[in-house]
């Protein structure tokens, strides 16, 4: 079945397969694509209450 706008990832981690070995175990089945955290404007853009509540959801998600 095919939907259109509809992205899968699945992610994990395994500490005795290094990134190049993942990209070679499964070259041409898939891509690898770098994620970044959020930034605390972008995340404040998108937190519905207030800036203080914001930082402080954020700095749970941080160290967690």
């Amino acid at each position: 079945m095919k939907h259109d706008n509809i992205d899968v990832y699945v992610t994990g981690s395994n500490s005795k397969m290094l990134s190049l070995d993942i990209l070679t175990e499964f070259r041409g089945r898939g891509d690898e694509i770098r994620v970044n955290p959020l930034s605390f404007a972008e995340f404040y853009n998108a937190f519905e209450g207030e800036k203080r509540d914001a930082w402080a959801e954020m700095r749970r998600f941080l160290h967690s």
